[in-house]
């Protein structure tokens, strides 16, 4: 027997559109809307809600936030879910559900509220900015334009994940040279406090007028032991000032500036940059993105 649905779906234009649709299950419903070229984000049978699985349940947090990693395997997920013809809503439902921390949980929950007070999906996400970039809306609101969201989500999935391995090489590059600078400081100050000055009898008792770098270096080493702690408090106290000015926008251009011109760091990361830039571009352009709202 055929049961009645109402749905909500979105056409080739991204306009959102209403109506009935006939079917056996929930399943040849959704297969119709396919034929038509829709995509849906809610369906009702006369029963009651079937594409959504209601707010009870979910873990609650103060703000929206995510794990490392975790918008990738959102996206992922709902690319693939949509593109098996699973309404938006439920799709959006079953991944907050399945959401590993509660403040992602909690993202998710706004996002399936907004969608269903009437928002667009782009809209609904560019709400939570600490946790979806103004590249991930703007390539979703393309895709809505499109009609093509599925796509789009596939396509962001990949840029995401690219994006993360880049990140992760980057990382593993620059482990063993950041891990043997500290070594080298590490050795350098202990040889300094705790070797150096006991050599000051053995210089006494040769009598003999010390070249002028041999003194410069005791005096060194005997104040690095003496004032040690002072020296701690002027290092913590440079961190905290130098991460406050590379806040400020000349800083922070001034820091950039510096990063590229570095003897062989610099090299690295412009063609990351350029690496990023080429990709980003590319990627917001081929999803609909006109060229001018990419390069902004």
């Amino acid at each position: 027997m055929a049961t009645t649905f109402k749905y909500s779906a979105k056409d080739m234009s991204g306009k959102t559109v209403k109506g009935t649709v006939k079917a056996a299950s929930q399943d040849e419903a959704l297969a119709d809307l396919k034929r038509r070229r829709l995509t849906p984000v809610d369906i009702k049978a006369s029963g009651g809600l079937l594409g959504g699985r209601g707010g009870g349940g979910k873990r609650k947090a103060t703000r929206s936030s995510c794990k490392k990693g975790e918008v990738e395997v959102f996206t992922r997920q709902l690319s693939t879910m949509l593109g098996a013809g699973i309404p938006m809503l439920e799709a959006l439902e079953i991944l907050a559900d399945q959401a590993e921390s509660p403040g992602f949980t909690f993202c998710l929950s706004r996002v399936v509220e907004d969608i269903r007070s009437g928002a667009d999906l782009s809209r609904a996400l560019g709400e939570h900015p600490r946790v979806f970039s103004d590249i991930y809306v703007n390539m979703i609101k393309a895709g809505e334009v499109s009609g093509q969201i599925d796509v789009i989500l596939t396509r962001l999935a990949d840029y995401l994940e690219a994006a993360a391995h880049l990140r992760s090489e980057i990382k593993s590059a620059m482990t063993y040279p950041v891990v043997s600078l500290f070594l080298v400081i590490g050795i350098a100050g202990f040889l300094m406090i705790g070797i150096v000055p006991s050599f000051k009898e053995v210089f006494a008792s040769l009598d003999v007028k010390l070249p002028w770098l041999t003194v410069q270096t005791m005096d060194t080493a005997f104040f690095m032991r003496d004032y040690w702690y002072m020296m701690i408090g002027a290092a913590v106290g440079a961190y905290f000032a130098f991460n406050m000015w590379t806040k400020t926008p000349r800083g922070q251009f001034l820091w950039d500036a510096i990063k590229l011109r570095l003897p062989v760091f610099g090299k690295l990361m412009r063609k990351v940059a350029l690496s990023r830039f080429s990709r980003t571009f590319a990627t917001l352009v081929k999803s609909g993105v006109p060229i001018l709202g990419a390069m902004e």
